[in-house]
């Protein structure tokens, strides 16, 4: 998404209709209590939620990938902080080998 204000619900859906088999990721380099996602993710739940409900399906959950909420908006080394992100990329573009049953958000553990 390039514009999260107002929330393009319509555009979402149109989009997400012709993926009907792909994991639906909310991707951000930021820690999870500083970039979008508090505010995308009960949008994007509801957009899919209505989307699903019209088409007589359940309704795909948004998946997080990012780091873990926190005080800071990155470690105090470029170089853990160059691996996060390429950890995060990873994670990202690999998410069904990686996601579990029930398993929601995923964080760059280094």
């Amino acid at each position: 998404l390039e514009m999260i204000a107002p929330f393009p619900h319509d555009l979402l859906t149109s989009v997400i209709a012709n993926y009907e088999n792909a994991d639906i990721v909310w991707c951000q380099e930021e820690p999870k209590n500083m970039g979008a996602w508090l505010y995308v993710k009960p949008r994007i739940d509801m957009a899919m939620r209505l989307m699903c409900e019209s088409g007589g399906r359940e309704a795909r959950q948004v998946v997080y990938i990012g780091r873990a909420a926190s005080a800071a908006k990155t470690t105090a080394s470029p170089d853990i902080h160059q691996a996060e992100t390429i950890d995060l990329c990873r994670q990202a573009l690999a998410l069904t080998d990686q996601q579990g049953p029930g398993d929601e958000d995923h964080h760059a553990d280094l």
